[in-house]
């Protein structure tokens, strides 16, 4: 994916054979740490579902974005996972917010999903725009790397039943 994304800045020689270049350290944050991982990650996951699919040529790739209310739960889970990983004491205080007790089935599967593999999510996020901001900017490097259409949702505009599955810094993929 670097060489890739060295071509599109306009580079012709290989990343990999040009000189090392000087770094600016204010871009080195955390915020810029999670946006490489993230941008790597939906490659890596578009890769998988593509073998899956045992199929080359994709028509469309929909990145799915989590809704603002998912925001919110996963930013207080991640909070709650910092003090204890017991799952009964993380659901008592979730069920406290107002916004989650009619979501309480999706919740607990969230957080058992979540203490299973914990490693797996990241412990910060980016706001739903501003997500879904970092989406439309590597957009282009998407699709010329997949030869398709690329989409950016948000969950509620989505008609497809996988976008219930997106959360924050981890949306659902949905190839056709």
């Amino acid at each position: 994916m670097t060489e890739e994304i060295w071509e599109i800045l306009g580079n012709k020689d290989y990343a990999s054979l040009a000189s090392w270049p000087s770094y600016n350290k204010k871009l080195l944050t955390e915020e810029n740490n999670y946006k490489w991982k993230l941008m790597n990650n939906i490659g890596d996951d578009i890769n998988k579902i593509k073998l899956i699919m045992k199929n080359e040529k994709l028509d469309k790739i929909a990145i799915v974005i989590a809704d603002e209310w998912k925001l919110k739960f996963y930013n207080i889970l991640m909070s709650l996972i910092d003090k204890t990983r017991d799952q009964s004491e993380i659901m008592k205080n979730l069920m406290n917010e107002r916004d989650f007790k009619s979501r309480g089935k999706y919740i607990s599967q969230t957080v058992a999903k979540i203490l299973k593999n914990e490693g797996k999510y990241p412990k910060i996020s980016l706001s739903i725009n501003d997500e879904h901001q970092f989406f439309q900017d590597i957009k282009p490097i998407l699709e010329k790397k997949y030869q398709c259409e690329v989409e950016i949702v948000n969950e509620k505009d989505s008609k497809e039943k996988k976008a219930s599955q997106a959360l924050p810094g981890r949306p659902a993929i949905v190839i056709t």
